[in-house]
């Protein structure tokens, strides 16, 4: 499980290697469906907003050439490997025949 201390470290590794990126579950992300004053909602929705919460939002530009894709993957992964523990993966040693 991941903890709001472990999303705001990894915000911040990110912005630090300029990525900027913000939750979704932020006051001023207009993407926050509490925000839209076009389509409120009727209800609280409660789990959406727990979700949002930790969701995180990275702007992927028009613009970009597919080498920035490459980089802004890199610096998700090297901000995780700060943030997070490293996960035993299994191996498996059989192939898999079709």
């Amino acid at each position: 499980r991941v903890t709001d201390e472990q999303v705001q470290k990894f915000l911040t590794e990110c912005k630090s290697r300029g990525l900027p990126c913000e939750l979704f579950g932020a006051a001023t992300n207009a993407r926050n469906f509490v925000n839209w004053k076009f389509s409120p909602a009727e209800e609280s929705l409660p789990r959406t907003a727990q979700m949002l919460s930790r969701a995180v939002d990275i702007r992927l530009p028009l613009t970009w050439e597919d080498s920035d894709f490459l980089t802004l993957c890199q610096v998700v992964e090297e901000s995780l490997a700060v943030v997070m523990p490293p996960v035993k993966r299994a191996v498996i040693t059989k192939d898999i025949k079709a």
